[in-house]
């Protein structure tokens, strides 16, 4: 890889600093604050700005980004971590509270913004519902009335989310008593099947777990890629091909546009061992 000139590092850390305070100023006004706003706070020519970003609007997908990332990020280390569904929960809310700030401001500005922005805050939202489905499907009796109770839970906290979350009004006798309602793990399910589906394998390639005989090519539980990453013979898809069948899934089970679904196929594969690179790159064109 070839070292970055001086003059290269400056101008990354200097639309790294832009990009810095651009996130404070937009998430502090529900997106509402102008360029010149950022230029002040960030002490520079509000021309330095368009040095680095053509206009509003992508420095506005740069912040957005970020924010999915990291957001995304943390949803996906609670789904690969946890070891149940009332772990999962927890972390998984905790995520949404601990970010709450900046989902509020991305709910608030939504309608107004552009294409690229909205298919990138829409993706956010898929990937948090992809891996509550499959944690639910992995865990919980009646998977899609207990993960439609969870979203409504979460929808509940987004309406009343100052009230909630800024006013500190939710107990953790509270919390106990929902993430036991939502998780409901059946108690006629024997210990034996609970400590099979503990026994946690993931797809190197979308993150799919793998713990029955059907979800492996050819039924191989040896094999780290599930059916629908792999062609018949077991060998992994092309990445084009991978992307077209998250595509089509995310199209299907969320009623996305293809725009928004491959979006969130591209934020779902870029968290995996098998495309993060790929992806990584990908983005950088």
């Amino acid at each position: 890889m070839t070292e970055k000139s001086p003059r290269e590092r400056h101008k990354m850390m200097t639309r790294n600093k832009l990009t810095d305070v651009a996130e404070q100023a937009f998430v502090r006004s529900d997106f509402k604050a102008s360029t010149l706003d950022v230029a002040k706070k960030a002490s520079v020519a509000h021309g330095t700005i368009f040095f680095h970003f053509k206009n509003r609007d992508e420095l506005i997908l740069a912040v957005v980004r970020r924010l999915v990332l990291d957001i995304t990020d943390k949803l996906h280390s609670a789904y690969v971590d946890s070891q149940s569904l009332n772990e999962f929960l927890s972390k998984h809310f905790e995520t949404f509270r601990a970010n709450w700030r900046s989902i509020k401001s991305l709910m608030a500005g939504f309608s107004e913004f552009n294409q690229d922005v909205k298919q990138e805050v829409i993706s956010l939202l898929a990937v948090a519902n992809y891996y509550t489905i499959e944690s639910f499907n992995r865990w919980a009796d009646k998977a899609l009335v207990r993960t439609n109770a969870w979203q409504g839970a979460l929808v509940y906290l987004s309406f009343f989310g100052d009230y909630m979350f800024e006013q500190k009004n939710i107990s953790e006798k509270f919390m106990e008593q929902l993430l036991s309602f939502v998780a409901d793990v059946p108690s006629r399910a024997t210990q034996e099947v609970i400590d099979q589906k503990t026994k946690k394998k993931l797809c190197r390639s979308c993150g799919m777990i793998l713990y029955a005989q059907d979800d492996f090519p050819r039924g191989d539980t040896t094999g780290e890629y599930c059916r629908y990453c792999t062609h018949g013979d077991g060998s992994l898809k092309s990445f084009d091909d991978v992307v077209d069948t998250m595509t089509s899934f995310f199209e299907k089970t969320q009623v996305l546009n293809t725009n928004a679904a491959r979006r969130t196929a591209l934020a779902v594969l870029a968290k995996n061992p098998a495309w993060r690179e790929r992806v990584a790159s990908r983005e950088k064109e």
